[in-house]
């Protein structure tokens, strides 16, 4: 056998190590499931990408929705608040509770907002494109959010 043989043979050893597998200390993998465990890493980095962009984006419009609500109700009730001499932690009380019964008007108005800007942002920035040709459909990137605003429903309502 010639060296240029005895190298291809190496090579391909190397190159397709399934049917060996691969010794890591004491463990023993297959190249397969190598590729999966890696794969599954890769698509939990995912999702930890989407929630670190989704999260602080729906904190700030749920804020947003929920001061804008508070002003309309304000602008309903200022008739009645102003010049019966009120308290300020009466007045307090009041936009807390208002506040409290607005969250279901601006929960998903938030919801909604956030994830508009989040897919508008990793569109701007080529990252839905990266996404789409490393072979993940958009439903597998939207996973963690759908999750997410499951348990953000079930939690509210």
């Amino acid at each position: 056998m010639n060296h240029y043989v005895k190298w291809r043979l190496s090579i391909t050893r190397f190159a397709f190590p399934s049917e060996r597998g691969i010794d890591f200390g004491s463990n023993k993998r297959t190249f397969a499931e190598i590729f999966v465990t890696t794969r599954m890493l890769k698509i939990k980095k995912l999702y930890g990408f989407m929630l670190q962009g989704f999260l602080p984006l729906f904190m700030m419009t749920f804020c947003i929705c929920l001061f804008i609500v508070l002003m309309q109700f304000l602008w309903r009730f200022i008739d009645d608040l102003v010049g019966k001499g009120l308290e300020i932690s009466v007045i307090a009380e009041l936009f807390f509770y208002a506040a409290l019964t607005m969250v279901p008007l601006a929960l998903p108005l938030s919801i909604l907002l956030a994830s508009l800007m989040l897919f508008g942002n990793l569109g701007e920035r080529f990252e839905l494109t990266a996404m789409k040709s490393s072979g993940v459909s958009l439903l597998k990137a939207m996973r963690p959010l759908m999750v997410l605003i499951a348990l953000v429903a079930v939690g509210a309502f």
